[in-house]
């Protein structure tokens, strides 16, 4: 299990595609044309803003935070996540949110503090968005999750 949770930890890298995912439209073209040539880039810059943000202060993981984090224009970096993400932008933010609650049960977190303080730290606004986001993405509830581990550990 421990050995999924990298997996899943490492399947960010693969929340992008290195080509465009579908034909560049013609009212895109203009921005294709200028960073088209540095997407790969671009998509290393917002996956180490990702690993390096920290979800104890009170910016959400937004795209907004973002764009500001690694210094590029909102409607470029809207290209690049409308282009080469493989999720929506919804779904990439709660795909890391989980993931960062993946490495705080992990890490035992569950042992001192209770799932309303999970749901909070990992900023997600409500429960049900929290536990369907949980489930979509590991198909276990938080607690099988920290059950499974703590039987692993």
């Amino acid at each position: 299990l421990i050995r999924s949770v990298t997996k899943l930890e490492k399947k960010v890298v693969f929340s992008w595609n290195l080509t465009a995912l579908k034909k560049i439209q013609a009212y895109d073209q203009e921005v294709h044309d200028k960073i088209a040539e540095n997407a790969l880039d671009i998509i290393n810059k917002v996956e180490r803003f990702i690993k390096s943000y920290d979800f104890r202060n009170d910016i959400p993981l937004d795209f907004k935070s973002i764009s500001v984090g690694i210094n590029i224009k909102a409607y470029h970096l809207n290209y690049i996540f409308k282009y080469y993400c493989v999720y929506s932008k919804s779904d990439f933010f709660n795909y890391c949110k989980v993931i960062h609650i993946l490495k705080l049960i992990q890490d035992g977190y569950l042992q001192n503090k209770t799932i309303n303080s999970l749901i909070s730290d990992s900023h997600f606004k409500s429960k049900k968005t929290f536990y369907n986001n949980f489930r979509k993405f590991t198909g276990k509830s938080p607690q099988e999750m920290n059950t499974a581990l703590k039987f692993k550990m």
